[in-house]
């Protein structure tokens, strides 16, 4: 502040009344001033400048000044913040070399192309949506989509080996083994199963995932959001890495990833495996076995991609994957049976393993007034479950479950495209279809009286085909966007098996067999308005649905009503602004939405067989609002942070819960109560420093408050917040970070449930530390 230009403007200030607004223009001269910066010669200065001061009360100001100098450098621009009770200044001063800012400054520009399926400006985008690149993944240690999502707002995720079921803005699923409300997609293709959104990241490009319903253009179960992944692809280059992680709980990792050409300008390939072997951080006092959540995952994914000529690009890609994991997880946390964190008392030895795979295969080819692209997938995933029920290490009351899932689709997408820079006019239209046979199996067993509660087995075949369009029109600084699809599928279901009635507590056979079909219109509209070059307000409105299905878990109903349940609809209404400040160096995107849900799908226990079945609710809503930004003040410092806010609640359901005190079941009306797994606040934020020299450190904070487990809104999970940090240096061939996630050992719980008349949860990790080390070629 010694420079005359500076205090010209501040002394200025002292002079205003509070809550007022002020632009002052100013002119001086001086001679051989600031001799001893580079920005300045040693020869006279002529100086303008203007100042926009907001005073904002007594004690605290906000200046922004513009000097501009007669000499090399052409400007200098400052943002002055005062707080005269502390004594403490802020000043972040940013310097511009000639006409154009100094690179190191900017924020990155980010493309994305899941909201279009097109390529543009995030900051243009009319939607809720977050990018992460491969290498925010790393700097921020993102190992699964499960560690990604505390780095967001308004998502929760109950998580364990079997269960991976994900809440966007309070849509939550309505249990967890079926299909998600958020759309989950891997290199185009989409995996249906929950039990698939939770795999490993490894050798990724980027994650985009955005918020609100997006059925026009995906489809079925993309109500409450979507998540999609891009894997690298090779290249003209030879490149690739090799990393090796060790940390407690003898958790160890290892990465392969290798690209290059074959034939040059025509035809590459990619490789990469992955592996992951832990003891997990989960005791079984029953036995002292301390490996009760142990973990082993492996990997591996083939790319192939060719180039014909430079019109054609085609990718063919393979991935394949297999778990074997205990997922001793469960522990009461009240009552006789408690346990302390991380630890349980059970007698069965529990598993989860998973193997699959997938094929997609995409075609572009780039003409000259438009983009035709082909994507074809293939999914086929099986999953293996054997549980303890109860709960307990009591030899008296032993009850286990296993279940098998076999799920194998097949889809087409073939879409047109406007190519890019086309004018005013942006559109894509396109067909889809999809064939899906999803085969399950259970073995409910009552272990000390040696009877079978139920044996159901479901066999259940879909085929769904949608037609959709999106067109854009851009009138210089309006845009707006109108969008229309057209989604049908038809199921084929059986269901075979016995069931335990609890009324005469004997076995009872049944087969049932339906067909079902659902069709549904998905439009949507959207206006967006740039207020500056690098400032937009848009508004939105989406319709979006959850497809119905079958109850492959026995009810007393499949006689008189059968065993389906229907969809869940929802309209999303969306408002927002996205801005940049400072010549890209400050972003910040609030938004505000509210959600209406008809028909909404929830989980009850059946009153004959005491089992989960999926009905429809009357109506709930959600309402919130989010806000992300990102700082850049110096070169290789960055702050980021974000908080989310939502209200979610039944507004009408009325239903029948099992009173233990009673022993009968009892009329509920849940009107007014939260949803469950929706927590009200969520919130992120972080420092990192990347140096020059290649050392680096990063902090980042991350939680959320309380929320509840049930629709009774009696089981409730406390609000958390923890810390993680990295610490390393990253070099042009070799990086060694060393890390710790949850630095202060907060203890919390993911995942909440009542087990009448006490309550059963999930922790969530613990303190660990480990060290990765990179190395690139």
């Amino acid at each position: 502040m010694n420079n005359s230009a500076w205090r010209i403007p501040y002394n200025l200030c002292r002079c205003l009344k509070p809550y007022s607004i002020s632009f002052i223009f100013y002119y001086y001269q001086r001679r051989n001033a600031m001799r001893n910066q580079k920005y300045w010669d040693k020869q006279s200065q002529t100086s303008a400048g203007f100042t926009f001061l907001i005073f904002l009360r007594l004690k605290m100001r906000l200046l922004v000044t513009y000097v501009g100098l007669s000499c090399k450098t052409a400007g200098k621009y400052a943002v002055i913040m005062f707080v005269s009770t502390t004594g403490i200044g802020l000043a972040l001063a940013v310097s511009a070399a000639g006409e154009q800012a100094d690179d190191v400054y900017l924020l990155e520009t980010i493309t994305v192309t899941a909201p279009n399926k097109a390529p543009e400006d995030i900051q243009k985008t009319p939607v809720s949506i977050q990018y992460f690149s491969g290498n925010a993944l790393d700097d921020a240690k993102v190992d699964d989509v499960y560690d990604l999502l505390g780095h967001t707002s308004n998502i929760h995720s109950r998580h364990n080996a079997v269960h991976h079921s994900l809440t966007i803005r309070g849509v939550d699923s309505f249990y967890p083994s079926l299909y998600s409300p958020v759309g989950f997609y891997v290199d185009g293709v989409s995996y249906p199963l929950n039990f698939m959104h939770n795999p490993e990241l490894f050798d990724t490009e980027s994650i985009e995932l955005l918020k609100g319903p997006q059925g026009t253009l995906y489809g079925r179960n993309t109500e409450s959001g979507l998540i999609s992944i891009t894997t690298k692809k090779p290249g003209d280059h030879l490149e690739g890495r090799i990393l090796g992680e060790f940390a407690g709980y003898n958790t160890l990792k290892a990465d392969l990833a290798v690209r290059g050409p074959l034939v040059s300008d025509h035809l590459s390939v990619g490789l990469a495996l992955h592996k992951k072997i832990s003891d997990g951080f989960m005791e079984n006092i029953a036995d002292g076995n301390d490996k009760a959540a142990d973990m082993d995952h492996s990997n591996g994914r083939l790319t192939l991609k060719g180039t014909p000529n430079d019109r054609v690009d085609i990718i063919l890609t393979g991935d394949w994957m297999k778990t074997d994991d205990h997922y001793g997880t469960w522990r009461y946390l009240d009552g006789p049976m408690k346990t302390d964190a991380y630890k349980i008392n059970q007698n069965e030895d529990q598993y989860s393993r998973q193997d699959g795979g997938q094929i997609s295969l995409r075609a572009d080819y780039t003409g000259d007034f438009f983009t035709l692209s082909s994507v074809t997938g293939f999914v086929d995933y099986g999953h293996d479950v054997f549980s303890d029920m109860d709960f307990t290490s009591s030899p008296y009351y032993r009850m286990t479950g296993e279940a098998t899932y076999d799920d194998t689709m097949y889809s087409q997408e073939v879409r047109l495209s406007s190519p890019e820079h086309s004018g005013p006019f942006s559109w894509v239209v396109g067909i889809y279809g999809f064939t899906e046979q999803l085969d399950t199996w259970f073995d409910y067993n009552m272990v000390t009286m040696g009877v079978s509660i139920m044996q159901p087995k479901a066999d259940i075949s879909t085929t769904g085909y949608a037609g959709f369009g999106q067109i854009t029109y851009d009138f210089k600084r309006l845009r707006v966007t109108a969008g229309l699809r057209y989604d049908h599928q038809e199921m084929e279901g059986n269901v075979t098996g016995t069931y335990l009635d609890m009324a005469t507590f004997s076995p009872y056979a049944y087969v049932c067999d339906e067909d079902i079909s659902f069709g549904q219109w998905l439009p949507r509209l959207s206006i967006a308005y740039d207020m500056t070059t690098s400032s937009m307000v848009y508004a939105s409105a989406a319709r979006g649905y959850n497809t119905g299905g079958f109850i492959y878990t026995p009810s007393a109903n499949f006689v008189d009503s059968g065993f389906t349940y229907d969809p869940e609809y929802t309209w999303n209404y969306e408002a927002g602004i996205k801005t940049s400040f400072l010549d890209n160096r400050f972003l910040a995107n609030l938004s505000v939405f509210y959600i209406d849900m008809q028909d909404k799908q929830v989980s009850e226990t059946d009153q004959r067989t005491l089992q989960l079945i999926t009905t429809n609710a009357g109506k709930a809503h959600s309402q919130g609002v989010e806000l992300e930004v990102t700082v850049r003040p110096l070169p290789g410092l960055d702050l980021f942070a974000g908080i989310g806010y939502t209200d979610a609640g039944f507004d009408d359901f009325v239903t029948f819960e099992f009173d233990p005190a009673r022993w009968a079941f009892v009329r509920m009306d849940y009107a007014g109560n939260e949803l469950q797994f929706a927590p009200r606040y969520t919130y992120n934020a972080g420092i990192q420093y990347q140096h020059q020299s290649g050392f680096f450190a990063r902090i980042d904070l991350m939680g959320r408050s309380s929320f509840y487990g049930d629709y009774a809104n009696t089981a409730e999970a406390d609000g958390y917040g923890i810390v993680n940090a990295r610490l390393g240096y990253r070099g042009e061939k070799f990086d060694a970070v060393l890390w710790a996630d949850n630095l202060f050992d907060g203890e919390y719980l993911t995942y909440i449930t009542p087990r009448a008349p006490y309550k059963a949860g999930i922790d969530g990790k613990p303190f660990i530390m480990g060290i990765t080390l990179t190395y690139r070629f």
